[in-house]
């Protein structure tokens, strides 16, 4: 197999969820969480592979002559403004970087790793959190399981479902859940910023003759 024919064949490793390990050795995103990463810095991802010989990635990045490379803050990403946001997600790699990621753009955030230990943490101290981000694949509770306890304790709470599942959650279910939007995985800056944004925007009390903002929306995918 040449490796021209094999970055082809394995282009399907990028997938959110493709793995050929048993379900309790890996959930198939960290090759999609690493291609995202470099799509989202200008990068360029590649393969090369060949049977009973091995695989290759290399990864390739526009040269700089600054000393420190700083993401832009394009025009579509929206700052935050000191917001309170609690995210919940068992995969320890994509949540750090999550945090690091929004803490840049001024949200204060709290990462939880557990659906029950998230939830307890929340009624701990409902008013602590102003939105609340939860990935729907998660050992003991999923995502929707824990949204509708919190909803529960506080229905205005503003809170995105994030997957990457496309074919088992879709819009109108989360719709009727009562949540404010859905994001798919990898979860990418622009993306991410402006679903925050709208939905906490929505959560703000309506002025009088204002019009209403922040229909769930799905982004991703």
């Amino acid at each position: 197999m040449t490796p021209q024919a094999a970055l082809l064949d394995d282009l399907k490793i990028f997938d959110p969820i493709f793995t050929t390990k048993d379900k309790e050795k890996g959930t198939g995103m960290g090759l999609s969480i690493v291609y995202g990463i470099v799509a989202e810095y200008g990068g360029v991802l590649t393969v090369d592979s060949e049977v009973d010989q091995g695989t290759t990635f290399h990864v390739f990045w526009s040269c700089s002559r600054q000393q420190s490379f700083i993401p832009a803050q394009d025009s579509e990403s929206l700052p935050g403004r000191t917001e309170r946001i609690l995210f919940v997600d068992d995969e320890r790699l994509l949540l750090e970087m999550s945090a690091k990621m929004l803490e840049r753009y001024g949200y204060t955030v709290t990462s939880v790793t557990d659906g029950q230990r998230a939830y307890d943490f929340f009624c701990a101290d409902p008013l602590r959190f102003d939105l609340v981000i939860t990935d729907q694949t998660m050992p003991g509770m999923t995502g929707l399981e824990l949204a509708g306890k919190l909803l529960a304790r506080k229905p205005e709470l503003p809170i995105i479902l994030c997957t990457g599942y496309s074919a088992a959650i879709n819009e109108e279910k989360v719709k009727k859940a009562g949540l404010h939007g859905l994001i798919f995985k990898p979860l990418l800056k622009k993306d991410m910023t402006v679903l925050i944004r709208s939905a906490l925007a929505a959560a703000l009390p309506e002025s009088p003759g204002s019009e209403p903002v922040g229909e769930p929306t799905s982004l991703g995918g």
